[in-house]
C-alpha cells in the first residue's frame, strides 16, 4: 500500500496543476491521476489552489429557484404564495401589510390562520364532560 507521500510524486502534482487550471472536474482529474475525487479536492485544498467557484447547473429547478428569489416581495408586502410553485403563473400576493411583523396582508392572514381558529372556537364550546373526555385521552397518549 502506497502512502500519499508515495503518491504524490513531483509529476503527479504538476499535472494535478495543469488539469485543475484546464477546469476540469474533480472527477476527472481524479480518473486520469488514477485515485479519487475526494483525494483530488483534498490536495487542491491543501496546494492552496481551491479558487474555483462552484459550478451551477442551468436546471429547471435552480430557474425556477431564482425566479422565485426575483419575485420575492420585500419586506412589508405580503409572502402568500399564489398558484402553483415552478409553474409559469405562481406569485406572491404583494400587498402592503399593516402588521410588519406578520407575513400576511389582512385577507390572506385569515385564510392561512382560520383553521386554527375555527378549531379553538369548537372547544371552547365543549362541555365540561366534553373537555374533561379529552384531557384524560391527551394524558394517557402522553403517558404511553
Amino acid at each position: 500500500m502506497s502512502t500519499s507521500v508515495d503518491f504524490w510524486t513531483p509529476e503527479r502534482l504538476v499535472m494535478l496543476h495543469q488539469l485543475h487550471a484546464s477546469g476540469i472536474s474533480y472527477t476527472e482529474i481524479g480518473q486520469r491521476l488514477g485515485t479519487t475525487k475526494n483525494a483530488i479536492s483534498g490536495k487542491v485544498y491543501r496546494m492552496g489552489l481551491n479558487t474555483r467557484r462552484p459550478r451551477m447547473s442551468a436546471t429547471s429547478t435552480t430557474l425556477s429557484r431564482l425566479k422565485a428569489l426575483d419575485m420575492f416581495p420585500e419586506h412589508g408586502n405580503c409572502v402568500f404564495p399564489l398558484g402553483h410553485p415552478g409553474t409559469p403563473e405562481f406569485s406572491f400576493c404583494g400587498c402592503d401589510v399593516q402588521d410588519t411583523d406578520k407575513p400576511y396582508c389582512a385577507k390572506h392572514r385569515r385564510m392561512a390562520w382560520r383553521i386554527e381558529s375555527d378549531v379553538a372556537a369548537r372547544i371552547a364550546a365543549w362541555t365540561p364532560e366534553r373537555k374533561a373526555k379529552h384531557q384524560a385521552m391527551m394524558r394517557a397518549r402522553h403517558q404511553s
